[in-house]
């Protein structure tokens, strides 16, 4: 089967340019290809991936994988930037893996050791 990390779809798929997970590599939005197995099966209900819909099952039957709708919100991407931008200036090393919420809760923490 193949498989393709493409973030957190409820935080604007949000997530590292390249996820580990049990010894594989998975580039944002590149196709891997994926031993059946356990793994495989993770995969498949895993909201952070999808799934090549021509992939079947080891018994033959075909696979219904869970596709969440990839709907990017550039009003979600412009307000990232602003608070990357506003939580570099007040000096916090910001991971690019952090929700709004967390750039949020950084700032804050930040303005308030200011004063």
């Amino acid at each position: 089967m193949r498989a393709r990390f493409i973030g957190d779809p409820r935080d604007n798929f949000s997530g590292p340019d390249v996820l580990e997970m049990f010894n594989t590599k998975f580039p944002r939005d590149q196709w891997i290809n994926v031993e059946e197995g356990p793994f495989a099966v993770k995969l498949r209900r895993h909201n952070h991936f999808e799934v090549d819909s021509d992939s079947v099952a080891s018994d033959g039957s075909a696979i219904e994988p869970v596709k969440p709708v990839r709907v990017r919100d550039a009003a979600i991407d412009t307000k990232r930037e602003e608070l990357v931008d506003e939580a570099e200036a007040l000096g916090v090393k910001v991971d690019g893996r952090w929700s709004l919420a967390r750039l949020e809760a950084e700032i804050a923490a930040a303005k308030t050791k200011a004063n």
